[in-house]
């Protein structure tokens, strides 16, 4: 007989000690794991955030494009087609503006810190072609350059070249 009361690997102590080892080495495999994936996930969205910033530009990129094309098949003098024509560059103004905002609120800052007073100029381009197509007195070739002009710059402003 024995003279121990335990048997080998039976003392009480030992097991408590040995379960709350693999317990710790449980729990920071687990949080290893867990650090790994959250790194993971913010590499992603990491770059999904700059994927949604660059779709964002590039949109606003085809609205000035598109706002030049419409600008550029515009008569020099009021037509009928001519307001049709103006709302749908007041269109496209006003869809950069509205993805201006979505950047902004995404990201904290603008698209380009002078956007916000190109589309107020545009707006005001577009309402003075408006009111000069609207008294049909005067030709409208010089409202419609001054707007090319302020889309031309835009362009160029947000050019991916720069």
């Amino acid at each position: 007989m024995s003279m121990y009361r335990y048997g080998a690997g039976m003392n009480p102590e030992e097991n408590t000690l040995k379960r709350k080892v693999t317990l710790w080495q449980a729990a920071a495999a687990v949080l290893l794991v867990a650090v790994i994936l959250l790194t993971v996930f913010l590499i992603r969205s990491g770059r999904l955030s700059e994927r949604v910033g660059n779709e964002i530009l590039n949109y606003v990129r085809a609205d000035v494009s598109s706002a030049i094309s419409v600008v550029n098949r515009m008569d020099r003098l009021a037509t009928s087609k001519t307001s049709s024509d103006i709302g749908k560059a007041r269109q496209y103004v006003y869809n950069m503006e509205q993805m201006n905002r979505m950047y902004q609120s995404l990201y904290g800052h603008p698209i380009h810190e002078s956007i916000g007073e190109a589309v107020a100029a545009l707006y005001s381009d577009l309402e003075n072609f408006d009111n000069q197509t609207m008294s049909a007195k005067n030709s409208t070739l010089d409202a419609q350059k001054l707007l090319l002009n302020h889309l031309e710059s835009l362009q160029s402003l947000l050019s991916p070249d720069l």
